[in-house]
């Protein structure tokens, strides 16, 4: 809701009219509600009873935290959230992923409480976002993780050692009763080294003995 309704302004102004013109920016908001429910109603209709969870995505952090003030955040879309997971929630058997890069650890709450079910990439890189156990420990009870491999400086700058350490360190701490995807965080870039691909592969691929 985010991502779309801004683009269709443009960053800047956007950010400038939360302030100076909210209802516009709601009301943008409410019209791409609508579309995601016209839009996810049918997909959901035609192929619901064969897949397992959707995906949505909107990137609530910047590398050292919210991109916007959280008060905003969850006052205009959590709501919103909200009615678009209760409404895919009841036309399928589905889980619901949201991408949003960052450090967005201070809107897991608000991902758990709006419906969402998994949450994708755990940037490692971004502030707050590379301790593992403390997450686990807060939020494993309602939220299951896709990744949080540190892809900005480990996976392309480090050893294959250093990412195996890294793969390791993560799946055990989030994997413990279940809730964690292993993977690259985000895109695995062009600079990273096929060696380094490897590690995070065939570590990820070791995972069962890491957890016992």
């Amino acid at each position: 809701m985010f991502y779309l309704s801004s683009e269709l302004i443009g960053f800047q102004e956007y950010m400038e009219m939360l302030l100076t013109d909210r209802v516009v920016i709601e009301t943008l908001v409410d019209r791409i509600l609508e579309f995601s429910f016209a839009f996810f109603g049918e997909y959901l209709d035609a192929v619901g009873d064969y897949v397992e969870m959707i995906w949505v995505g909107d990137d609530w952090g910047t590398q050292q935290g919210p991109v916007m003030q959280p008060q905003l955040f969850r006052e205009i879309f959590v709501p919103r959230y909200r009615q678009f997971c209760e409404f895919v929630k009841r036309r399928a058997n589905v889980k619901i992923a949201l991408h949003s890069c960052g450090s967005v650890v201070w809107a897991l709450d608000d991902f758990a409480d709006a419906g969402f079910d998994v949450v994708h990439p755990l940037q490692g890189d971004a502030a707050g976002m590379d301790d593992p156990d403390a997450i686990k420990k807060r939020f494993g009870n309602r939220l299951a993780f896709y990744s949080n491999l540190c892809n900005q400086s480990t996976l392309p700058h480090g050893t294959p050692e250093e990412v195996r350490a890294d793969v390791i360190r993560k799946i055990r701490a989030f994997a413990p009763g279940g809730g964690y995807v292993a993977s690259g965080g985000h895109n695995i870039q062009a600079d990273v080294m096929p060696e380094n691909i490897m590690a995070l592969f065939d570590t990820a691929y070791e995972s069962a003995s890491l957890i016992q």
